[in-house]
């Protein structure tokens, strides 16, 4: 190292569980609520008003990606 740099910052293995577990934890829940779909669709009558839900979530987590991983 020359004289005057830095070394690059570091982060410690804490951080770098939390940060995995906080991805794991953000793709999973765009699969939560499929195993529910069925329960929420026959409470709502049979009507087709759960479909919309798993295709918002793949929305909202696309959306979510495409806005937060660039400015990170």
């Amino acid at each position: 190292m020359h004289h005057g740099e830095e070394s690059p910052p570091s982060i410690g293995l804490g951080l770098s569980l939390t940060m995995a577990f906080a991805a794991g934890f953000a793709v999973a829940n765009i699969y939560y609520n499929q195993p529910i779909l069925a329960i929420t669709e026959h409470d709502l009558g049979h009507s087709n008003l759960a479909r919309p839900i798993p295709i918002s979530m793949q929305i909202d987590f696309t959306a979510g990606s495409y806005l937060m991983v660039p400015p990170g």
